[in-house]
């Protein structure tokens, strides 16, 4: 039986060394691993420079010893305190498809929450969270196991609801900061909207190259041959020459996956689907149905200013794949200012190693200068105004 994620409650400020046997054994590994001589049991992992590579360097140092570990259950919550249980066969194990995955519980600071791409899941924003101020606590939001379940959502406006309802329980009141790839960025667009119309605040709404669909567009035919061709430019996916160019939606997104390392995701606990190439259908299958639901979204009007990072390295013709690509779009959707960041990536690529360290600094600075003068996009903001990151301001 799987069970919910859940936040924890305690905080804690000062050192604690391994206790008990299977502590002092991921102490060791997370040590060698980390190249550190001590490790709180209540440090994150990715806290102290943990990554990937590492997570299944972990698990293969476990398996040797004859242990076995969750490789979801790692990204879940990666403290030692927490994984030492399942070494002694007395962990319950959380479920990656949760709605809510505390990456970072821990901190008095304004919570950040990361909301999904259309690929439905969050695990590749855990390699924000040691890049973000440790003062904030850190969520991820995402909907494949939403989707995947009977009574789904139908539409944006009904995942926004149900988003809406997990975030209030974590944290009732603003203010509020949102980071939104692809997809997320549409809904947090969606959350922020709905928060003000509360009269709460919005410190950061920050979207990494999100889009909404523009209004002529909305009953365009997804697997259109054109949609098809301007989806290639836009993910800079360039095929194999001895292989046939994709011409269905489906063909798109099968090929958008083979570049999504899924494998961090324990395959047994996706719904019995144990072996890779069922775990690919199970995630074309969320990915479609994204697609869907945003195609037929309009965004509402909101007030919020937008720190809009947009993916620089995308094939064709710029000005011909404007249907996905046309950040300033979203001054029709906001009262608010919006200011355009420049990154020399692709749109899946913005959160890999490389890209996601300089997308990391442009949301540091920014919640730095928007939480000294009250939330918002800040005035004196980026720190050097012709530093290439960010582009210009939307007028």
């Amino acid at each position: 039986m799987l069970k919910a994620l859940t936040p924890k409650e305690e905080i804690f400020s000062e050192k604690v060394l391994p206790r008990t046997h299977e502590e002092k054994i991921l102490a060791d590994i997370w040590a060698e691993l980390l190249h550190v001589t001590e490790v709180d049991i209540h440090t994150s992992f990715f806290s102290m420079g943990g990554d990937s590579l590492m997570v299944l360097q972990m698990v293969a140092r476990l398996s040797e010893l004859g242990y076995e570990l969750p490789v979801g259950q790692i990204f879940t919550e990666a403290t030692v305190v927490a994984l030492a249980p399942f070494l002694a066969g007395k962990g319950e194990a959380a479920d990656p498809l949760s709605v809510v995955l505390p990456l970072r519980p821990q901190g008095e600071g304004v919570p950040v929450f990361c909301i999904h791409p259309v690929l439905g899941i969050s695990w590749s924003f855990k390699e924000l969270v040691a890049l973000l101020p440790s003062e904030h606590p850190v969520y991820a939001l995402q909907d494949a196991g939403l989707l995947l379940n009977e009574n789904s959502p139908e539409t944006v406006e009904e995942l926004i609801d149900i988003y809406l309802d997990e975030i209030l329980k974590i944290h009732p009141h603003g203010p509020y900061c949102f980071v939104g790839w692809s997809m997320g960025g549409v809904i947090a667009h969606g959350l922020s909207a709905q928060l003000r119309a509360r009269g709460e605040q919005i410190q950061m709404l920050a979207m990494l190259d999100s889009y909404p669909f523009e209004e002529s567009h909305r009953n365009i035919t997804l697997a259109s041959e054109e949609n098809v061709r301007l989806a290639l430019q836009f993910l800079d996916i360039r095929t194999d020459p001895d292989r046939p160019e994709p011409k269905t939606a489906e063909e798109v997104a099968a090929l958008f996956l083979e570049g999504i390392d899924i494998s961090q995701i324990p395959q047994s606990a996706v719904y019995g689907q144990k072996d890779q190439s069922n775990l690919v259908k199970v995630f074309l299958q969320v990915t479609l149905r994204n697609m869907a639901m945003l195609q037929k979204y309009i965004p509402c009007k909101s007030d919020t200013d937008i720190l809009f990072i947009r993916a620089a390295a995308k094939g064709g013709d710029a000005s011909e794949g404007v249907r996905f690509d046309n950040p300033e779009q979203w001054k029709n959707y906001t009262s608010g200012r919006v200011m355009i960041c420049e990154q020399a990536a692709r749109h899946q690529d913005m959160l890999k190693t490389g890209n996601i360290e300089k997308i990391s600094f442009i949301l540091n600075d920014y919640l730095k200068k928007s939480r000294e003068e009250g939330g918002g996009l800040p005035y004196g903001f980026p720190l050097n105004p012709s530093d290439s990151r960010c582009a210009h301001e939307v007028k």
